[in-house]
């Protein structure tokens, strides 16, 4: 009889009902679950016991008591949920399973990237769509930019530029029908009020004065004369620009061109003097830039004397500003930009003379503006520039100048470059 202890577990009564004699159990062992086998026969190797390597009994060895196995099986499923303990008491480990239900569970991440990417895109097109340019506010006003923004260029087509943004100023914004304007005081540059100052815009006629400056500083003899030649006119027709009504063949002084292009604005002047100085007007435009850069002009680029339409031909207000400050320290210039109606002497063509009346005290009266401080200036004006005038005003001891530029329907009509100039002197000074 086996003296082995037993754990204490329920099992079956041993039977022979196979007739064997019990000496046929002498080499069993109980395991510690109950169930018996013999101690000569080692363990079949399994999935659950990868420690043992011993090969599975054949059928020879297997026990051959049928009570014996059903003891066997009885002990085994005792317990569903008993584990099998090993030979030293501790439990064996759960044997692994390749089945679906034990497999790790995964998470695509691709539908929560993509769907956070369209989130991003629409929150910002929905940001884009909802910006309001025009929302801005301005202490002068506010009015719509509708009527202006066929007069002004497509910045598209412009050149790109390096200007120097203008200093802490009051934003004029909407205010105005100008898209681009600065009020500075003239004695040292401060910025007061500004609106797209440093960006880049056409300057039409505003580019005599730049005309006027290198003139001026290039001439000894403001009485000497100066003969218009035929093919200036043929090109001065071709563009419909302005005259001051000298013609071909006429021979005027060079202080009487300097009048005509300065108050009536004539483009025939400014060829001639062109000529007079520099040979051509290109090489004049070579000395205009050169004059612009020594000014720190950055934003500004001439290719002609007239300001007549070239996408190679602009300048900002800033640079406008900085030019008049500088040519209004010539008394010439001073002098000319200042007078209302010029009367020119008598000439080879015409021996009763010309008068010349200033187009921007023109405009100031058309429009039923008075005049009050402002003391002179220079219009300018294209289909694609838009109105433009840069003027100064003496006003409290102090001089300050402004320059607007862009403004207007696409026409001359309507002096809308005058009317900004008017909100402006009277916001700020």
């Amino acid at each position: 009889m086996n003296n082995e202890p037993k754990r204490p577990m329920r099992t079956v009564p041993k039977q022979n009902n196979s007739g064997a004699s019990p000496s046929g159990n002498k080499n069993r062992t109980a395991y510690p679950n109950g169930t018996h086998t013999r101690s000569d026969v080692p363990r079949p190797q399994s999935a659950s016991h990868p420690q043992n390597t011993s090969q599975r009994p054949n059928a020879s060895q297997r026990p051959q008591n049928t009570s014996q196995r059903t003891n066997n099986s009885a002990a085994r499923n005792v317990s569903s949920g008993t584990r099998r303990r090993s030979a030293s008491g501790a439990p064996a480990p759960r044997p692994r399973t390749s089945s679906a239900s034990h497999k790790k569970r995964t998470i695509n991440p691709t539908p929560f990237i993509i769907a956070a990417i369209v989130l991003i895109i629409v929150i910002i097109v929905v940001a884009k769509c909802s910006a309001d340019p025009s929302s801005a506010k301005v202490s002068a006003g506010t009015v719509s930019d509708t009527a202006v923004n066929t007069a002004v260029p497509d910045e598209t087509t412009l050149p790109p530029v390096k200007a120097s943004p203008a200093s802490a100023a009051t934003e004029l914004g909407d205010g105005i029908y100008s898209q681009y304007a600065i009020l500075i005081e003239a004695s040292d540059g401060k910025v007061i009020a500004e609106k797209n100052a440093d960006m880049t815009a056409y300057p039409a006629s505003l580019t005599k004065i730049m005309t006027a400056v290198v003139t001026l500083e290039n001439i000894t003899d403001l009485e000497a004369t100066y003969t218009l030649e035929d093919d200036m006119f043929d090109y001065i027709y071709s563009q419909s620009a302005a005259t001051a009504g000298y013609e071909a063949g006429e021979t005027v002084r060079i202080i009487d061109l300097l009048n005509a292009m300065l108050i009536p604005s004539g483009a025939e002047a400014s060829i001639a003097l062109a000529r007079y100085v520099a040979g051509s007007e290109s090489e004049f435009a070579v000395m205009m830039n050169a004059k612009a850069k020594e000014l720190g002009m950055n934003g500004t680029h001439y290719v002609n004397c007239t300001g007549l339409h070239d996408i190679n031909h602009y300048t900002t207000a800033a640079d406008m500003a900085k030019l008049l400050k500088y040519a209004l320290s010539n008394a010439t210039f001073k002098n000319i930009v200042s007078t209302q109606v010029y009367y020119a002497p008598a000439t080879n063509i015409h021996p009763d003379g010309l008068t010349f009346t200033h187009t921007m005290f023109k405009a100031f009266t058309a429009a039923g503006y008075d005049i009050g401080d402002v003391m002179g200036g220079k219009t300018g004006y294209t289909d694609l520039a838009g109105m433009c005038l840069a003027s100064y005003e003496v006003k409290g001891g102090k001089t300050y100048i402004c320059v607007t530029m862009g403004a207007g329907d696409g026409t001359n009509s309507t002096a809308w470059h005058v009317m900004d100039a008017d909100t402006i002197y009277k916001s700020f000074t």
